[in-house]
């Protein structure tokens, strides 16, 4: 029953439809990542993950743990050698602008917790800018 109410989503939106919002949602995700002053894996990264290095003195444990504790927002660290290094984002599946927008805020928050230097809203609002083409 669920591959029939997932085929169902996709035919309504169509295919080329959840192309353009994965990839809107990518795209919003990554440039509030550098608003935030955050530096990207990868050069050229895929819109169905981001990954995003941590900046110095935040740990792994204590972002990904403060994002699940106080924003119930569950990321994925990094794997093999990028361990304890980097953050992944998944922008698959049914994910819209409003899950895109509560991850970064959750993220300037948790942040900011941790001592790193974010002007709050930032993120936030370099998101809206990409994510206004959904709307």
């Amino acid at each position: 029953e669920a591959l029939g109410v997932s085929l169902k989503m996709i035919k309504e939106e169509t295919i080329e439809g959840v192309w353009k919002r994965t990839g809107t949602i990518a795209e919003a995700f990554r440039q509030a990542m550098q608003a935030l002053g955050l530096k990207l894996f990868s050069c050229a990264p895929a819109n169905s993950v981001t990954a995003v290095y941590y900046p110095a003195g935040i740990t792994d444990k204590d972002f990904r743990n403060g994002l699940k504790k106080t924003h119930n927002i569950h990321i994925a660290g990094g794997q093999g050698t990028m361990e304890g290094k980097i953050f992944r984002v998944n922008h698959m599946g049914y994910t819209d602008a409003y899950d895109c927008l509560a991850a970064v805020a959750a993220t300037e928050f948790t942040l900011k917790k941790l001592g790193y230097n974010v002007q709050i809203g930032a993120g936030v609002a370099a998101a809206q800018k990409v994510l206004a083409q959904l709307f």
